[in-house]
Protein backbone atom coordinates (compact mmCIF):
# COMPACT_ATOMS: atom_id res chain seq x y z
CA UNK A 1 0.00 0.00 0.00
CA UNK A 2 1.21 3.53 -0.79
CA UNK A 3 1.59 5.75 2.27
CA UNK A 4 2.06 9.39 1.37
CA UNK A 5 4.07 10.24 4.50
CA UNK A 6 6.08 12.92 2.71
CA UNK A 7 2.88 14.98 2.45
CA UNK A 8 1.25 14.17 5.77
CA UNK A 9 1.80 15.01 9.41
CA UNK A 10 1.60 11.86 11.53
CA UNK A 11 -0.82 12.08 14.41
CA UNK A 12 -0.06 9.46 17.09
CA UNK A 13 -3.52 9.36 18.60
CA UNK A 14 -5.48 6.47 20.06
CA UNK A 15 -8.72 7.57 18.33
CA UNK A 16 -10.62 8.88 21.39
CA UNK A 17 -13.28 10.09 18.92
CA UNK A 18 -14.78 6.61 19.08
CA UNK A 19 -13.40 5.04 15.91
CA UNK A 20 -12.10 1.50 15.59
CA UNK A 21 -9.10 0.60 13.45
CA UNK A 22 -7.97 -2.87 12.47
CA UNK A 23 -4.28 -1.98 12.88
CA UNK A 24 -3.76 0.36 15.82
CA UNK A 25 -0.51 1.97 14.73
CA UNK A 26 -0.66 2.39 10.96
CA UNK A 27 -4.34 3.20 10.68
CA UNK A 28 -4.37 5.36 13.79
CA UNK A 29 -1.50 7.40 12.45
CA UNK A 30 -3.13 7.87 9.08
CA UNK A 31 -6.64 8.66 10.32
CA UNK A 32 -5.98 10.30 13.66
CA UNK A 33 -6.43 13.71 12.02
CA UNK A 34 -10.20 13.14 12.09
CA UNK A 35 -10.21 13.74 15.83
CA UNK A 36 -8.63 17.16 15.32
CA UNK A 37 -11.27 18.49 12.98
CA UNK A 38 -13.70 20.70 14.85
CA UNK A 39 -16.15 20.48 11.97
CA UNK A 40 -16.84 16.86 12.95
CA UNK A 41 -16.99 17.24 16.72
CA UNK A 42 -20.58 18.49 16.81
CA UNK A 43 -21.79 16.51 13.78
CA UNK A 44 -23.27 13.04 13.38
CA UNK A 45 -20.70 10.99 11.49
CA UNK A 46 -20.72 7.45 10.13
CA UNK A 47 -17.63 5.92 8.50
CA UNK A 48 -16.97 2.39 7.31
CA UNK A 49 -13.90 1.19 5.43
CA UNK A 50 -13.70 -2.41 4.19
CA UNK A 51 -11.09 -4.49 2.38
CA UNK A 52 -13.19 -6.10 -0.36
CA UNK A 53 -11.15 -9.30 -0.76
CA UNK A 54 -11.58 -10.33 2.88
CA UNK A 55 -14.59 -8.36 4.05
CA UNK A 56 -12.41 -7.09 6.90
CA UNK A 57 -13.46 -3.82 8.52
CA UNK A 58 -10.33 -1.70 8.40
CA UNK A 59 -11.82 1.38 10.04
CA UNK A 60 -15.22 2.23 11.49
CA UNK A 61 -16.95 5.01 13.37
CA UNK A 62 -20.67 4.73 14.14
CA UNK A 63 -20.93 2.62 11.01
CA UNK A 64 -24.39 1.27 11.91
CA UNK A 65 -25.90 4.66 12.70
CA UNK A 66 -28.67 5.66 10.27
CA UNK A 67 -27.92 9.06 8.68
CA UNK A 68 -29.19 11.07 5.73
CA UNK A 69 -27.12 9.80 2.76
CA UNK A 70 -28.28 12.41 0.22
CA UNK A 71 -27.38 11.25 -3.29
CA UNK A 72 -25.21 8.34 -2.18
CA UNK A 73 -28.61 6.60 -1.91
CA UNK A 74 -28.30 6.24 -5.69
CA UNK A 75 -25.78 3.48 -4.96
CA UNK A 76 -28.68 1.29 -3.82
CA UNK A 77 -30.90 2.11 -6.78
CA UNK A 78 -28.28 1.61 -9.46
CA UNK A 79 -26.78 -1.54 -7.94
CA UNK A 80 -30.16 -3.25 -7.68
CA UNK A 81 -31.21 -2.06 -11.15
CA UNK A 82 -28.07 -3.56 -12.65
CA UNK A 83 -28.54 -6.78 -10.70
CA UNK A 84 -32.25 -7.19 -11.46
CA UNK A 85 -32.59 -5.75 -14.96
CA UNK A 86 -29.18 -6.43 -16.51
CA UNK A 87 -26.78 -4.10 -18.35
CA UNK A 88 -28.56 -4.33 -21.72
CA UNK A 89 -32.09 -3.58 -20.46
CA UNK A 90 -33.90 -0.63 -22.10
CA UNK A 91 -37.04 1.48 -21.79
CA UNK A 92 -39.36 1.57 -24.82
CA UNK A 93 -41.57 4.38 -26.13
CA UNK A 94 -44.03 3.24 -28.80
CA UNK A 95 -46.72 4.37 -31.21
CA UNK A 96 -49.34 1.60 -31.33
CA UNK A 97 -52.78 1.22 -32.91
CA UNK A 98 -55.50 -1.36 -33.47
CA UNK A 99 -55.61 -0.36 -37.14
CA UNK A 100 -53.05 -0.04 -39.91
CA UNK A 101 -52.47 2.84 -42.36
CA UNK A 102 -54.81 2.35 -45.33
CA UNK A 103 -52.26 2.97 -48.06
CA UNK A 104 -53.47 6.50 -48.80
CA UNK A 105 -51.75 8.03 -45.79
CA UNK A 106 -54.73 7.71 -43.43
CA UNK A 107 -54.72 5.87 -40.11
CA UNK A 108 -58.45 5.06 -39.82
CA UNK A 109 -58.75 5.10 -36.04
CA UNK A 110 -56.99 6.02 -32.82
CA UNK A 111 -53.25 6.21 -32.32
CA UNK A 112 -51.60 5.70 -28.92
CA UNK A 113 -48.24 6.90 -27.65
CA UNK A 114 -47.21 4.47 -24.92
CA UNK A 115 -44.40 5.31 -22.50
CA UNK A 116 -42.56 3.18 -19.99
CA UNK A 117 -40.63 5.88 -18.13
CA UNK A 118 -37.53 6.53 -20.23
CA UNK A 119 -35.71 9.30 -18.29
CA UNK A 120 -33.44 10.15 -21.23
CA UNK A 121 -36.21 10.66 -23.78
CA UNK A 122 -35.72 14.09 -25.37
CA UNK A 123 -37.42 16.13 -28.08
CA UNK A 124 -35.06 14.74 -30.72
CA UNK A 125 -36.34 11.24 -29.90
CA UNK A 126 -39.92 12.43 -30.22
CA UNK A 127 -39.12 14.05 -33.56
CA UNK A 128 -37.61 10.77 -34.80
CA UNK A 129 -40.78 8.92 -33.79
CA UNK A 130 -42.90 11.42 -35.73
CA UNK A 131 -40.69 11.09 -38.80
CA UNK A 132 -40.83 7.30 -38.55
CA UNK A 133 -44.60 7.48 -38.25
CA UNK A 134 -44.80 9.41 -41.48
CA UNK A 135 -42.38 7.02 -43.16
CA UNK A 136 -44.58 4.00 -42.39
CA UNK A 137 -47.51 5.66 -44.10
CA UNK A 138 -49.29 7.87 -41.55
CA UNK A 139 -50.10 11.34 -42.91
CA UNK A 140 -53.50 11.81 -41.28
CA UNK A 141 -55.08 10.30 -38.16
CA UNK A 142 -58.85 10.08 -38.51
CA UNK A 143 -59.30 9.25 -34.82
CA UNK A 144 -57.69 10.55 -31.65
CA UNK A 145 -54.10 10.61 -30.50
CA UNK A 146 -54.13 9.28 -26.94
CA UNK A 147 -51.19 9.32 -24.53
CA UNK A 148 -50.90 6.16 -22.45
CA UNK A 149 -48.96 6.57 -19.21
CA UNK A 150 -50.47 3.50 -17.54
CA UNK A 151 -47.23 1.52 -17.35
CA UNK A 152 -46.21 3.47 -14.26
CA UNK A 153 -48.09 5.04 -11.38
CA UNK A 154 -49.73 8.41 -12.02
CA UNK A 155 -47.40 11.31 -12.85
CA UNK A 156 -46.20 13.27 -9.85
CA UNK A 157 -43.26 14.82 -8.05
CA UNK A 158 -40.33 12.94 -6.49
CA UNK A 159 -41.73 11.36 -3.32
CA UNK A 160 -40.12 12.14 0.01
CA UNK A 161 -39.31 15.78 -0.77
CA UNK A 162 -41.68 18.51 0.33
CA UNK A 163 -39.61 21.68 0.26
CA UNK A 164 -42.21 24.45 -0.32
CA UNK A 165 -39.70 26.64 -2.14
CA UNK A 166 -38.87 23.88 -4.62
CA UNK A 167 -42.54 23.10 -5.14
CA UNK A 168 -43.16 26.76 -5.93
CA UNK A 169 -40.12 27.55 -8.07
CA UNK A 170 -39.59 24.18 -9.75
CA UNK A 171 -35.81 23.78 -9.97
CA UNK A 172 -34.76 21.21 -12.58
CA UNK A 173 -33.39 18.78 -9.97
CA UNK A 174 -36.88 18.48 -8.48
CA UNK A 175 -38.36 16.76 -11.51
CA UNK A 176 -41.82 15.43 -12.09
CA UNK A 177 -42.07 11.72 -12.91
CA UNK A 178 -44.19 9.82 -15.38
CA UNK A 179 -44.30 7.02 -17.93
CA UNK A 180 -44.19 9.68 -20.65
CA UNK A 181 -41.38 12.16 -20.06
CA UNK A 182 -39.36 14.51 -22.22
CA UNK A 183 -36.26 16.67 -21.75
CA UNK A 184 -35.87 15.42 -18.15
CA UNK A 185 -39.30 17.00 -17.54
CA UNK A 186 -37.77 20.44 -17.54
CA UNK A 187 -38.37 23.47 -19.72
CA UNK A 188 -35.29 25.09 -21.25
CA UNK A 189 -35.52 28.89 -21.27
CA UNK A 190 -32.98 30.83 -23.34
CA UNK A 191 -32.33 34.53 -22.64
CA UNK A 192 -30.18 36.65 -24.98
CA UNK A 193 -29.59 40.42 -25.01
CA UNK A 194 -31.35 42.78 -27.37
CA UNK A 195 -29.48 44.94 -29.87
CA UNK A 196 -29.31 48.09 -27.75
CA UNK A 197 -29.54 49.24 -24.16
CA UNK A 198 -33.17 49.61 -23.16
CA UNK A 199 -34.42 47.01 -25.61
CA UNK A 200 -36.24 43.90 -24.46
CA UNK A 201 -34.13 40.79 -24.23
CA UNK A 202 -34.72 37.91 -26.61
CA UNK A 203 -36.34 35.02 -24.76
CA UNK A 204 -37.57 31.68 -26.02
CA UNK A 205 -38.16 28.03 -25.15
CA UNK A 206 -35.72 25.35 -26.23
CA UNK A 207 -38.62 23.00 -27.04
CA UNK A 208 -41.82 24.32 -28.54
CA UNK A 209 -44.87 23.07 -26.62
CA UNK A 210 -47.45 25.71 -27.49
CA UNK A 211 -50.51 24.18 -25.87
CA UNK A 212 -48.80 23.86 -22.48
CA UNK A 213 -45.75 26.12 -22.08
CA UNK A 214 -45.23 29.81 -22.73
CA UNK A 215 -42.86 32.60 -21.64
CA UNK A 216 -43.50 36.20 -20.68
CA UNK A 217 -40.42 38.31 -21.08
CA UNK A 218 -39.69 41.14 -18.64
CA UNK A 219 -35.89 41.14 -19.04
CA UNK A 220 -34.35 44.40 -20.22
CA UNK A 221 -31.07 44.89 -22.03
CA UNK A 222 -28.66 47.23 -20.22
CA UNK A 223 -25.38 48.86 -21.19
CA UNK A 224 -21.91 47.58 -20.41
CA UNK A 225 -21.35 47.49 -16.69
CA UNK A 226 -25.07 47.42 -15.99
CA UNK A 227 -24.87 43.82 -14.83
CA UNK A 228 -26.70 40.63 -15.80
CA UNK A 229 -29.19 39.34 -13.25
CA UNK A 230 -31.98 37.02 -14.33
CA UNK A 231 -34.62 35.13 -12.42
CA UNK A 232 -37.50 32.98 -13.60
CA UNK A 233 -40.92 32.84 -11.95
CA UNK A 234 -43.18 29.89 -12.75
CA UNK A 235 -46.89 30.66 -12.98
CA UNK A 236 -49.35 27.75 -13.11
CA UNK A 237 -52.62 28.25 -14.98
CA UNK A 238 -55.50 25.92 -15.82
CA UNK A 239 -53.53 23.19 -17.60
CA UNK A 240 -50.80 25.60 -18.68
CA UNK A 241 -47.45 26.86 -17.37
CA UNK A 242 -46.02 30.34 -17.96
CA UNK A 243 -42.40 31.15 -17.20
CA UNK A 244 -41.92 34.84 -16.45
CA UNK A 245 -38.35 36.04 -16.97
CA UNK A 246 -37.30 39.10 -14.97
CA UNK A 247 -34.13 41.17 -14.59
CA UNK A 248 -31.40 42.54 -16.84
CA UNK A 249 -28.81 41.33 -19.32
CA UNK A 250 -25.89 43.35 -20.68
CA UNK A 251 -25.55 44.31 -24.34
CA UNK A 252 -23.31 41.78 -26.06
CA UNK A 253 -23.47 39.29 -23.18
CA UNK A 254 -23.56 35.59 -23.89
CA UNK A 255 -26.99 33.99 -23.82
CA UNK A 256 -28.12 32.53 -20.52
CA UNK A 257 -29.94 29.23 -20.07
CA UNK A 258 -32.38 28.51 -17.25
CA UNK A 259 -34.16 25.22 -16.57
CA UNK A 260 -37.41 24.74 -14.64
CA UNK A 261 -39.37 21.56 -14.00
CA UNK A 262 -42.83 21.05 -15.48
CA UNK A 263 -45.69 19.88 -13.24
CA UNK A 264 -47.38 17.56 -15.77
CA UNK A 265 -44.96 15.58 -17.94
CA UNK A 266 -47.75 13.98 -19.99
CA UNK A 267 -49.11 17.40 -20.95
CA UNK A 268 -45.57 18.49 -21.86
CA UNK A 269 -45.13 15.49 -24.17
CA UNK A 270 -48.58 16.02 -25.73
CA UNK A 271 -47.91 19.68 -26.47
CA UNK A 272 -44.47 19.04 -27.94
CA UNK A 273 -45.89 16.17 -30.01
CA UNK A 274 -48.72 18.36 -31.31
CA UNK A 275 -46.26 20.97 -32.56
CA UNK A 276 -44.01 18.36 -34.18
CA UNK A 277 -46.93 16.70 -35.96
CA UNK A 278 -48.06 20.06 -37.33
CA UNK A 279 -44.54 20.70 -38.53
CA UNK A 280 -44.60 17.42 -40.43
CA UNK A 281 -48.06 18.09 -41.84
CA UNK A 282 -49.71 15.19 -39.99
CA UNK A 283 -53.30 16.04 -39.03
CA UNK A 284 -55.02 14.61 -35.93
CA UNK A 285 -58.74 14.92 -36.64
CA UNK A 286 -59.96 13.54 -33.31
CA UNK A 287 -57.76 15.70 -31.13
CA UNK A 288 -55.50 14.76 -28.22
CA UNK A 289 -56.36 12.99 -25.00
CA UNK A 290 -55.19 10.40 -22.49
CA UNK A 291 -56.12 6.75 -22.55
CA UNK A 292 -54.84 3.21 -22.26
CA UNK A 293 -54.03 1.31 -25.44
CA UNK A 294 -56.34 -1.69 -26.09
CA UNK A 295 -55.03 -5.23 -25.89
CA UNK A 296 -55.22 -5.68 -29.67
CA UNK A 297 -53.06 -2.62 -30.40
CA UNK A 298 -50.00 -3.43 -32.49
CA UNK A 299 -46.69 -1.67 -32.82
CA UNK A 300 -46.23 0.92 -35.56
CA UNK A 301 -42.90 2.53 -34.59
CA UNK A 302 -40.82 2.66 -31.42
CA UNK A 303 -37.81 4.31 -29.83
CA UNK A 304 -35.50 2.51 -27.39
CA UNK A 305 -33.61 4.17 -24.59
CA UNK A 306 -29.90 3.83 -24.09
CA UNK A 307 -28.99 0.50 -22.46
CA UNK A 308 -29.11 0.42 -18.68
CA UNK A 309 -25.33 0.45 -18.36
CA UNK A 310 -25.25 3.86 -20.06
CA UNK A 311 -28.10 5.19 -17.93
CA UNK A 312 -26.25 4.14 -14.77
CA UNK A 313 -23.38 6.47 -15.66
CA UNK A 314 -25.74 9.43 -16.01
CA UNK A 315 -27.38 8.50 -12.71
CA UNK A 316 -24.20 8.15 -10.69
CA UNK A 317 -21.58 10.33 -12.35
CA UNK A 318 -23.90 13.31 -12.71
CA UNK A 319 -26.30 12.45 -9.89
CA UNK A 320 -29.47 12.64 -11.99
CA UNK A 321 -32.53 12.46 -9.77
CA UNK A 322 -35.00 11.74 -12.56
CA UNK A 323 -32.86 8.85 -13.83
CA UNK A 324 -32.69 7.33 -10.36
CA UNK A 325 -36.42 7.68 -9.75
CA UNK A 326 -37.49 6.29 -13.12
CA UNK A 327 -35.11 3.34 -12.69
CA UNK A 328 -36.57 2.71 -9.25
CA UNK A 329 -40.06 2.61 -10.75
CA UNK A 330 -38.85 0.21 -13.43
CA UNK A 331 -37.70 -2.15 -10.66
CA UNK A 332 -41.24 -2.03 -9.29
CA UNK A 333 -42.86 -2.79 -12.63
CA UNK A 334 -41.69 -6.36 -13.07
CA UNK A 335 -44.83 -7.87 -11.52
CA UNK A 336 -46.96 -6.89 -14.50
CA UNK A 337 -48.67 -4.10 -12.58
CA UNK A 338 -48.04 -0.39 -13.06
CA UNK A 339 -44.49 0.39 -11.98
CA UNK A 340 -44.37 2.32 -8.72
CA UNK A 341 -41.91 3.87 -6.31
CA UNK A 342 -43.19 1.75 -3.44
CA UNK A 343 -42.75 -1.53 -5.30
CA UNK A 344 -39.27 -0.50 -6.38
CA UNK A 345 -38.34 0.25 -2.79
CA UNK A 346 -39.57 -3.19 -1.78
CA UNK A 347 -37.14 -4.77 -4.28
CA UNK A 348 -34.25 -2.77 -2.84
CA UNK A 349 -35.30 -3.54 0.72
CA UNK A 350 -35.35 -7.28 -0.01
CA UNK A 351 -31.86 -7.08 -1.50
CA UNK A 352 -30.47 -5.18 1.49
CA UNK A 353 -32.07 -7.70 3.85
CA UNK A 354 -30.33 -10.51 1.94
CA UNK A 355 -27.04 -8.79 2.78
CA UNK A 356 -27.92 -8.80 6.48
CA UNK A 357 -28.70 -5.08 6.79
CA UNK A 358 -30.99 -4.42 9.75
CA UNK A 359 -34.25 -2.55 9.23
CA UNK A 360 -33.13 0.47 11.24
CA UNK A 361 -30.14 0.89 8.90
CA UNK A 362 -32.12 1.05 5.62
CA UNK A 363 -35.00 3.52 5.68
CA UNK A 364 -35.52 4.60 2.06
CA UNK A 365 -38.24 6.89 0.73
CA UNK A 366 -37.17 7.26 -2.90
CA UNK A 367 -34.46 6.26 -5.34
CA UNK A 368 -32.48 9.47 -5.62
CA UNK A 369 -31.72 10.44 -2.02
CA UNK A 370 -33.57 13.76 -2.38
CA UNK A 371 -35.20 13.34 1.01
CA UNK A 372 -34.55 13.92 4.67
CA UNK A 373 -36.69 10.90 5.48
CA UNK A 374 -34.20 8.54 3.84
CA UNK A 375 -31.66 7.35 6.39
CA UNK A 376 -29.09 4.59 6.00
CA UNK A 377 -25.89 3.51 7.66
CA UNK A 378 -22.38 3.68 6.30
CA UNK A 379 -22.25 -0.10 6.71
CA UNK A 380 -25.34 -0.52 4.50
CA UNK A 381 -23.58 1.39 1.73
CA UNK A 382 -20.34 -0.59 2.01
CA UNK A 383 -22.28 -3.87 2.12
CA UNK A 384 -23.70 -3.10 -1.31
CA UNK A 385 -20.36 -1.88 -2.62
CA UNK A 386 -18.62 -5.03 -1.44
CA UNK A 387 -21.33 -7.29 -2.85
CA UNK A 388 -21.11 -5.63 -6.26
CA UNK A 389 -17.30 -5.76 -6.24
CA UNK A 390 -17.37 -9.51 -5.65
CA UNK A 391 -19.63 -10.17 -8.66
CA UNK A 392 -17.38 -10.36 -11.72
CA UNK A 393 -20.38 -10.14 -14.05
CA UNK A 394 -21.55 -6.80 -12.62
CA UNK A 395 -18.62 -5.03 -11.01
CA UNK A 396 -16.95 -3.57 -14.14
CA UNK A 397 -20.18 -1.88 -15.26
CA UNK A 398 -21.13 -0.74 -11.78
CA UNK A 399 -17.71 0.71 -10.93
CA UNK A 400 -17.56 2.45 -14.31
CA UNK A 401 -20.82 4.26 -13.51
CA UNK A 402 -19.22 6.08 -10.56
CA UNK A 403 -17.46 9.43 -10.86
CA UNK A 404 -13.66 9.29 -11.16
CA UNK A 405 -11.76 11.51 -8.76
CA UNK A 406 -10.37 14.57 -10.52
CA UNK A 407 -11.70 13.40 -13.89
CA UNK A 408 -15.46 13.52 -14.39
CA UNK A 409 -18.92 13.83 -12.93
CA UNK A 410 -19.41 15.30 -9.49
CA UNK A 411 -15.78 14.52 -8.58
CA UNK A 412 -14.28 16.35 -11.53
CA UNK A 413 -12.93 19.15 -9.32
CA UNK A 414 -12.32 17.14 -6.19
CA UNK A 415 -9.99 14.23 -5.46
CA UNK A 416 -7.32 13.68 -8.09
CA UNK A 417 -6.86 9.91 -8.11
CA UNK A 418 -3.59 8.69 -9.52
CA UNK A 419 -4.32 6.44 -12.51
CA UNK A 420 -8.05 6.78 -11.88
CA UNK A 421 -8.01 4.60 -8.76
CA UNK A 422 -10.82 6.43 -6.97
CA UNK A 423 -14.43 5.91 -8.07
CA UNK A 424 -17.18 7.23 -5.84
CA UNK A 425 -20.68 8.66 -5.46
CA UNK A 426 -21.15 12.03 -3.80
CA UNK A 427 -24.15 13.29 -1.87
CA UNK A 428 -25.16 16.77 -0.77
CA UNK A 429 -28.14 18.32 0.99
CA UNK A 430 -28.23 21.23 3.42
CA UNK A 431 -26.53 19.87 6.53
CA UNK A 432 -25.66 16.52 4.92
CA UNK A 433 -22.51 15.58 2.98
CA UNK A 434 -21.60 12.06 1.94
CA UNK A 435 -19.04 10.16 -0.12
CA UNK A 436 -19.01 6.42 -0.88
CA UNK A 437 -17.15 4.28 -3.36
CA UNK A 438 -13.98 2.35 -4.14
CA UNK A 439 -10.25 2.92 -4.06
CA UNK A 440 -7.62 0.48 -5.32
CA UNK A 441 -4.20 0.61 -3.70
CA UNK A 442 -0.81 0.06 -5.32
CA UNK A 443 -0.95 -3.66 -4.52
CA UNK A 444 -4.24 -4.07 -6.37
CA UNK A 445 -6.38 -4.39 -3.22
CA UNK A 446 -9.82 -2.80 -3.59
CA UNK A 447 -11.38 -1.02 -0.62
CA UNK A 448 -15.01 0.05 -0.25
CA UNK A 449 -15.80 3.03 1.95
CA UNK A 450 -18.67 5.26 3.05
CA UNK A 451 -18.32 8.56 4.92
CA UNK A 452 -21.57 10.26 6.00
CA UNK A 453 -21.77 13.58 7.87
CA UNK A 454 -25.04 15.14 9.13
CA UNK A 455 -25.84 18.21 11.19
CA UNK A 456 -22.46 19.88 10.89
CA UNK A 457 -21.71 23.49 11.69
CA UNK A 458 -19.93 25.70 9.22
CA UNK A 459 -19.44 25.28 5.51
CA UNK A 460 -20.08 22.12 3.54
CA UNK A 461 -16.77 22.81 1.77
CA UNK A 462 -14.88 21.98 4.96
CA UNK A 463 -16.79 18.72 5.37
CA UNK A 464 -15.98 17.73 1.80
CA UNK A 465 -12.38 18.62 2.53
CA UNK A 466 -12.31 16.25 5.50
CA UNK A 467 -13.84 13.47 3.40
CA UNK A 468 -11.27 14.03 0.68
CA UNK A 469 -8.50 14.09 3.28
CA UNK A 470 -9.78 10.75 4.63
CA UNK A 471 -9.27 9.13 1.24
CA UNK A 472 -5.96 10.94 0.77
CA UNK A 473 -4.46 9.86 4.07
CA UNK A 474 -5.48 6.24 3.76
CA UNK A 475 -4.50 5.66 0.16
CA UNK A 476 -1.91 8.33 -0.61
CA UNK A 477 -4.09 9.92 -3.28
CA UNK A 478 -3.01 13.53 -3.78
CA UNK A 479 -5.55 16.32 -3.62
CA UNK A 480 -5.44 18.43 -6.75
CA UNK A 481 -3.02 21.27 -6.02
CA UNK A 482 -3.18 20.73 -2.24
CA UNK A 483 -0.22 20.92 0.15
CA UNK A 484 -1.11 18.33 2.76
CA UNK A 485 1.23 19.88 5.32
CA UNK A 486 -1.45 22.56 5.74
CA UNK A 487 -5.10 22.53 6.64
CA UNK A 488 -4.87 20.07 9.53
CA UNK A 489 -6.87 21.98 12.10
CA UNK A 490 -10.06 22.39 10.09
CA UNK A 491 -8.80 24.89 7.50
CA UNK A 492 -9.32 22.34 4.74
CA UNK A 493 -9.40 23.79 1.26
CA UNK A 494 -12.57 23.12 -0.71
CA UNK A 495 -11.80 21.18 -3.85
Amino acid sequence: MRWNHSMAVIWALSLPWGAQAADGSEWSEALGFLDAHTVLKTADVGIHLVRVSTGETVYAHDDTKALIPASTAKVFTTAVALRELGPAWRFETEFVSSVRPDGTGVLPGDLYLVGSGDPGFVVEDLYKLVRDLRNVGVERISGRLLLDHSQTEAPGWIPGWDNPEDEEKGPAYYASLGALSINFNAAEIVIAPGATSGASARVGLGTKASDYLSVRNEVKTVGKGGGTSIRVVRELGDGTVTYVTKGTIEVGAKPRWRYRSVPDPTAYVAAALSDLLKGEGIAVEGGFGRGEAPDDARLLVSRSSDPLVTMLSVTNKYSSNIYAEQLLRALGGRSGEAASTEEGLQVIDAYLSSLGIAEEQKMLSNGSGLSRDTKVSARALTSVLVDMARDASLYPEFAASLAIGGVDGTLRKRLDAEDGLLRAKTGSLDGAQSLAGYVEDADGDVYAFAFLVNGFRGSSAKVRGVQDRFVTEVFGISLRGEDMSEGLGGDVVDN
